[in-house]
């Protein structure tokens, strides 16, 4: 009589599970404002593993759950991650229609400062271009290029310009 008992409940055990009711989730998760449908926001079981990701048509399922309450974290790249509290019954299907709001970060003003560059010969040769009278000039990429030791033999090689001989 025990062993039948023991038997009849060890029968029982195994075949609960056969004929318990799960549930599952379904759902549509779509942008708050344009209502365009986002494809490939993650939709997870919190706490869990347990997840998907929306297709083309942002549809999502999630089965074989068992009969509770389950917190669902919804969530999509630049967008503001939604949990939703869902109260699953034995043997139910959970539809859920998410709309997800845009994240938005505020920043302050940019300021973008340059400077211009008159030391090189293009700026040189860019300004020579604008004046309307005939100029020679040198810039300090070249000066740095010479074998001059000072700025006096650096001018002597510029056209056009003498310097005064002075005799001690």
């Amino acid at each position: 009589m025990k062993l039948s008992a023991l038997l009849l409940i060890i029968l029982i055990l195994i075949s609960s599970p056969i004929f318990s009711q799960l549930c599952s989730i379904t759902g549509n998760i779509s942008d708050a404002s344009t209502k365009e449908t986002l494809v490939g926001a993650t939709v997870v079981i919190q706490g869990t593993t347990q997840g998907t990701i929306t297709d083309f048509d942002g549809n999502f399922k999630i089965d074989k759950l068992n009969p509770g309450i389950y917190n669902i974290v919804v969530s999509f790249v630049s967008y503001d991650s939604q949990i939703l509290k869902v109260d699953l019954k034995s043997s139910t299907t959970q539809d859920l229609k998410i709309e997800l709001k845009s994240a938005t970060l505020d920043i302050g003003e940019i300021n973008i400062v340059a400077q211009r560059r008159d030391n090189t010969e293009i700026a040189l040769l860019s300004s020579l271009k604008t004046q309307n009278l005939i100029v020679s000039g040198i810039s300090a990429q070249q000066i740095s290029k010479s074998q001059d030791k000072d700025a006096a033999e650096v001018i002597r090689r510029v056209p056009g310009i003498r310097l005064p001989t002075v005799s001690l």
